[in-house]
């Protein structure tokens, strides 16, 4: 996770062992609904997929990063894990990652000073801006890369802390479904990674990433995240309100979901009844009232689904106008974003990208990863409804695992370096790490 400075805080055992980061290790995702395996190879400056795998967490095992049935999850870890589609994963060493509901992330103004020195500065500042006793935190920082000029005395940090207890029965359980916890970061600096590989973040970049049981809004801007919230809006959600408005089972849901979504639906009652004067049989009349019926479950999706995503949009824009009016680096700008980005897996909701592009004034784009399209198709079966997107944070965590920890690079992390600092979860309107914004 995060690096060997969380573990000064305790005065018991070492959170982890610190290994050299190595082509045997892959990528570890874990949600509230499921469990996302990934592991990547290299060949000089390619990037592939060589292995990948989903699988559900029974109901009720995990609850907002809480686990309660750790059985259940050691289970879903070992299917994952076991069952991956492309190379057998071999590797027991594991890069995880923690939910961004239970972190406190805080971008704070330090003066330049030597590693050590900067750490103890960032200690002892940091009980300023993290609503828990230090010595229930897991603490991490990182100095954010050009963040700072030599005619300027001071630098930006990033701080990241998360309470002990989840991070220890997560590490529990990991350890008893056979595998070996490396390291470990928060969701939104994973996907920033897997987002930033191949393409240069523009600052500032909003990232919406609609996950399992979550979304995070994720603000990107001067080579670091600047502020991150999570709203209850999830995949899960989209297919569970889908799957009641028209009376289906949830594997139609999803499919519902990708081919009607909210797209705006017209249905021209002119158009039917002259193709029904001109073809007066019986089989254009079964055919026109089949269209009927589709096209008004399409209707009743998008009124089922459009109430959640108007509260939705309102999360973001608070999000957006919170780090407009809060944070005063060179990326901060008061009009509107001119780029967001959607992954996870509720990104593939129909008509979506559309919708926020309109509500926010913005170009949206769904993130995608060229690499190991045919496992994902694999993985999709028949459905074809495993998307690389959804694979956002596995990603990230898997290029962690061959020591990518820099934007736009794929050379060996050095280790002294691995850090990979966490990232969020500053409310909005409300209080928590993002109080106080710098």
């Amino acid at each position: 996770m995060l690096n060997s400075g969380i573990a000064r805080l305790s005065d018991t055992r070492s959170m982890m062992e610190i290994f050299s980061l190595s082509n045997e290790m892959f990528g570890l995702e874990i949600t509230d609904v499921s469990v996302r395996a990934m592991k990547l190879s290299r060949r000089g400056r390619d990037i592939r997929v060589v292995s990948a795998n989903i699988a559900p967490i029974p109901a009720g095992a995990m609850k907002g990063g809480d686990i309660k049935d750790e059985a259940k999850l050691v289970a879903a870890i070992k299917e994952a894990v076991g069952k991956a589609a492309g190379d057998k994963i071999k590797a027991r060493h594991v890069v995880l990652s923690l939910q961004e509901n239970k972190a406190f992330l805080q971008v704070i103004k330090m003066p330049k000073l030597k590693n050590q020195d900067l750490r103890a500065a960032v200690v002892f500042e940091a009980e300023n801006y993290i609503p828990l006793p230090l010595e229930k935190v897991y603490l991490d920082f990182e100095v954010v890369a050009d963040a700072f000029s030599e005619n300027n005395a001071n630098c930006e940090v990033l701080i990241a802390a998360f309470p002990r207890e989840p991070i220890d029965s997560l590490i529990r359980a990991v350890s008893k479904a056979g595998l070996v916890p490396v390291a470990m970061e928060l969701e939104s600096q994973a996907i920033l990674r897997a987002l930033s590989l191949k393409r240069e973040l523009e600052s500032p970049t909003v990232v919406i990433q609609i996950g399992d049981a979550k979304t995070n809004i994720i603000v990107y801007a001067d080579n670091s995240v600047r502020f991150t919230f999570s709203i209850p809006i999830s995949n899960r959600y989209f297919v569970e309100t889908i799957a009641k408005s028209v009376g289906v089972a949830i594997d139609k849901a999803v499919a519902l979901k990708r081919e009607c979504g909210i797209e705006e639906f017209t249905y021209s009652n002119r158009d039917l009844e002259s193709e029904e004067t001109e073809s007066g049989d019986d089989r254009q009349r079964i055919i026109h009232r089949a269209r009927q019926e589709e096209n008004y479950d399409r209707q009743k999706i998008f009124e089922a689904l459009v109430p959640g995503l108007v509260d939705f949009m309102q999360q973001i824009k608070k999000c957006v106008t919170y780090y407009q009016t809060h944070y005063n680096g060179r990326g901060a700008v008061k009009d509107n974003i001119e780029k967001i980005l959607l992954c996870g897996s509720g990104a593939d909701l129909k008509g979506l990208g559309e919708f926020i592009g309109m509500k926010m004034n913005s170009s949206v784009e769904i993130a995608d990863f060229s690499a190991g399209k045919d496992i994902f198709k694999e993985l999709g079966g028949e459905s074809g409804s495993c998307e690389p997107y959804s694979f956002a944070v596995a990603f990230g965590l898997a290029l962690r695992a061959l020591g990518i920890t820099a934007s736009n690079t794929v050379a060996p992390a050095k280790e002294s370096k691995a850090v990979a600092v966490p990232a969020s979860k500053p409310p909005v309107p409300r209080r928590r790490v993002s109080v106080k914004k710098s």
